[in-house]
């Protein structure tokens, strides 16, 4: 290969009308003015598939003047004279390319791949369904380039809800809709078998307050692509791109959200099977409560923050089993199961961890709300006893004792603090049912 001098790659990037780059060393020199504009980086040229002794053309995508713009790079392998040695690197030329729009779809498409990608390998890190919602809508908003909002619905006995957003209220959260009216029910007359891309939604205007269909400013929707999630068979959810503007969506956001759409349903049905595999593995199965061996992951991962420990144990179940079947001391620990969680809502969670013992783990809140909670708790079980399998009718009671877990404290002997709180209880409530 011909040797050339430094001073005749200057002189080549002055000739030239377009940009022309130096490579070498791992570092990007600028040759002239206009290479300087469109300011090719190291980092931009990681793919380039260099070989040695050819000229190769391919296309790259840049940013000049805050717009994305596609070259195709020329380069050459060159030896050139440098301060008294012999250096080598690549000339350089970048030349505008003749067809913009058709390498500007590839990119997307080629982009809205990789988003894929990326969040089909870290989906495994994510454990609740809120959280993987969050992250699949976070991950599809990067793809679809002129949405100003987006949503993820989740069908629930024919009712489409909010379950991720972005750009609107935190008011979407509550609000229900029924399937076949959301506007790709309408559009696919309630099939939902396709996607649906609609630039002007005024024909809805009157069928639907437009205010509930506006972002966070106030502003009405013009357009909207949707597609449906389909797990299984079954209409799972569906994902919408909303934008402010008419004319927003061109056919290639539809073409993409097929694509995304494919994804995401294979990404959910393996979450679905992974969900149910993990369901099994940790809950009770009589109960619907996490189960005992559950309970030792659960506090590793929380033993850094600071909680109540609950220990609660029936009373009296033992004498149920034996005057009325056990099918009846089951029908009493089911029914105690669905009653601390709903006396419990939110964050808490509760643990079968024996036969009749149950275990709270009870956040954001203070020692005098658990003891109104479980005094309301006493108070609605007397009122309503449930009937056991022979027809007699028992109320729920049980003994109850509570301790706070500091962040990084063993939580082991904050257990045996609460355990100890409830057979103290326990013993009050025998010694006042002996006295009667």
């Amino acid at each position: 290969m011909e040797k050339i001098t430094r001073e005749q790659i200057l002189q080549f990037g002055k000739i030239l009308a377009t940009p022309v780059f130096l490579l070498h060393k791992n570092k990007v020199e600028f040759l002239n003015e206009e290479a300087e504009v469109l300011h090719l980086t190291i980092e931009a040229l990681i793919l380039f598939p260099w070989g040695k002794d050819v000229v190769l053309d391919w296309p790259i995508e840049l940013v000049k003047d805050g717009q994305e713009q596609f070259y195709k790079l020329y380069a050459r392998h060159i030896f050139f004279d440098a301060d008294e040695y012999e250096d080598e690197g690549w000339l350089i030329q970048a030349v505008p390319s003749d067809n913009q729009t058709e390498l500007q779809e590839i990119s997307r498409i080629s982009k809205a791949r990789k988003i894929m990608f990326d969040m089909s390998s870290g989906i495994d890190r994510i454990e609740t369904d809120h959280d993987i919602y969050d992250f699949i809508l976070d991950s599809c908003s990067k793809a679809v380039e002129y949405s100003e909002m987006c949503s993820l619905m989740k069908i629930d006995n024919g009712l489409a809800h909010v379950v991720a957003k972005r750009g609107y209220s935190d008011s979407v959260y509550q609000m229900y809709i029924e399937k076949d009216k959301t506007f790709i029910g309408l559009e696919t007359k309630g099939r939902f078998d396709h996607s649906i891309m609609i630039n002007n939604l005024e024909k809805y205007y009157t069928f639907y307050n437009r205010d509930r269909f506006a972002d966070e400013r106030g502003f009405s929707l013009k357009s909207t692509l949707a597609t449906p999630i389909h797990v299984n068979g079954d209409l799972f959810a569906i994902l919408c791109f909303d934008s402010i503007e008419k004319n927003a969506f061109s056919e290639v956001d539809e073409e993409l959200l097929d694509l995304i759409k494919a994804d995401i349903e294979t990404i959910l049905t393996n979450h679905s099977m992974h969900r149910e595999i993990m369901r099994l593995s940790i809950t009770d199965n009589l109960t619907g409560l996490y189960n005992r061996c559950y309970l030792q992951e659960y506090m590793r991962k929380h033993y850094d923050q600071e909680f109540y420990i609950g220990i609660l144990d029936m009373n009296d179940l033992k004498g149920i089993n034996d005057n009325h079947g056990h099918a009846s001391g089951d029908t009493m620990l089911k029914a105690m199961a669905a009653e601390l969680t709903n006396a419990f809502p939110g964050r808490n969670v509760f643990f079968r961890i024996g036969g009749d013992e149950f275990l709270g783990v009870l956040f954001d809140m203070e020692s005098e709300e658990i003891e109104i909670a479980i005094k309301k708790l006493r108070e609605n079980l007397k009122e309503r006893p449930y009937e056991l399998e022979d027809g007699e009718k028992r109320s729920l009671s049980f003994s109850f004792g509570f301790a706070l877990h500091h962040s990084n404290d063993y939580v082991h002997d904050v257990m045996k603090i609460a355990d100890n709180f409830m057979y103290k209880e326990k013993k009050s409530i025998k010694k006042r049912h002996d006295s009667e």
